[in-house]
This record gives structure tokens, sequence and C-alpha cells, in this order.
């Protein structure tokens, strides 16, 4: 679930104290840590190809940086910049070919949203609203028949919902429909004061693939051993 960066740019003062530093670097894929008072540390990944000059901005700007309210805890800063999308012809619903594109910064949750926040946005609207609304965002399994809902994958017990079996609150929660989900993220902004919503397909590819064309975060093969 990403929210749109609104502020952290660096200010005149900071920019003047800052001095140009040209390094010569072999190709390949580097991380930039960044950090300034006042703001969250920012990790940079870039990708050096053969004989490329790596800026870091376009069009040139100061790289925005978010303050600590807008990158609390479970929330991670997507930065600005280059990536590579696309080519991975294992990937379902991939475009065909890889391309280079640039993409806003955005700040995104650590982990897929969990069994366990979701049902706090079920017991929530429980108890605004009612048995009846809550029911119509209960994440369901598949149903078979054109006149039945699935079955239910959380129970309403003692007056809350919970998981159907234990130990799964850590899990990420599945099952629940694109309707479900804008719900949850209006939700969460009310509750939070932050404007989350659902991320794009490019900035989902961007935060879960990294920059740099790999198939997955570790690499190209699916066992990172």
């Amino acid at each position: 679930v990403p929210q749109p960066l609104e502020g952290g740019w660096l200010d005149g003062a900071a920019l003047e104290a800052t001095r140009e530093v040209v390094l010569q670097l072999p190709v390949g894929s580097y991380v930039a840590t960044i950090a300034a008072d006042g703001r969250a540390p920012v990790v940079y990944p870039f990708d050096l190809a053969y004989g490329e000059d790596w800026a870091g901005a376009i069009p040139a700007r100061p790289l925005p940086l978010p303050t600590a309210a807008e990158c609390g805890p479970g929330a991670l800063y997507v930065p600005e910049g280059w990536t590579v999308i696309g080519g991975d012809p294992e990937a379902p619903n991939g475009l065909p070919d890889e391309q280079k594109l640039w993409l806003d910064g955005f700040v995104i949750g650590e982990t897929a949203v969990t069994n366990a926040q979701y049902l706090e946005f079920l017991n929530d609207v429980l108890a605004a609203h009612g048995e009846a609304e809550a029911s119509l965002w209960v994440p369901r399994e598949k149903s078979t028949s054109e006149t039945e809902l699935g079955n239910a994958t959380c129970v309403l017990e003692n007056g809350k919902y919970a998981t159907a079996a234990p130990g799964q609150d850590d899990l990420p929660v599945v099952n629940v429909t694109w309707f479900e989900t804008l719900a949850y993220t209006h939700w969460l902004s009310e509750k939070t004061g932050q404007p989350w919503r659902l991320p794009s397909e490019l900035e989902w590819e961007k935060a879960a693939r990294g920059v740099d064309g790999r198939c997955f975060p570790w690499g190209d093969q699916f066992d990172p051993m």
C-alpha cells in the first residue's frame, strides 16, 4: 500500500552545503545511503551500464527526502529514479520487452497487508456500522455457485472477527477483491492521516524487483540458494 511523498525537499541552504563528487565505478548495481538531519535515511539503488553517467535525477532537481512522519514504522520509501521494467518471459501479464523508465518516489508498506491488519479494519467497521456492513468486506474463498457466496476466511467470535485458524495473524491476507482492498486503503488513510492507496503496476514491480532488471530481488533464479 503506497502513498505519494508530499514533502521532504532539501532547502536551498542544504543544497549550498553540498558539493559534487565524481567517482569512477565498474559496471554493476549499487546502493547509496543518503542521510540528512530531520529526514529518514534513504536507500537509493542504481545500475551503471558500460560507459554510462549516472546523475541521479531527471529533471534536474534535489532528491525528495521523507520526514520520519512520512515514513513511519512498517513503511519504506522507494526513491524516484530509473528502473528496468518488463522483459521477464516467466512473469504473468508482464511487459514482453525490457524498458528503462523513470518513476517518481513513493512510500509503500514493508510487507504485504497481513490478516491481523485487515482484521483491524473489519472490526473497526463492525464497531462503527454493524455486522451487516462489515460482512460486505469479509474475505471469501471463490464460490462454485452463482447464487451462493464462497466460504469466509475469518469468523465472528465474541463480537469480533478473527482468523478461521490459529497462527495466521502475520500471514498475508488473501481472497480479497479489488473493492475490499480499496475500502481498506480508504480506512487506513482516515486512521493514519496519510494518503494511502493501492500501488500502480509499475510501482509494485519496482518495489518488489529492484531497479536493475533482475527477475527476483536476489537475482534471476527463483531459489536464492
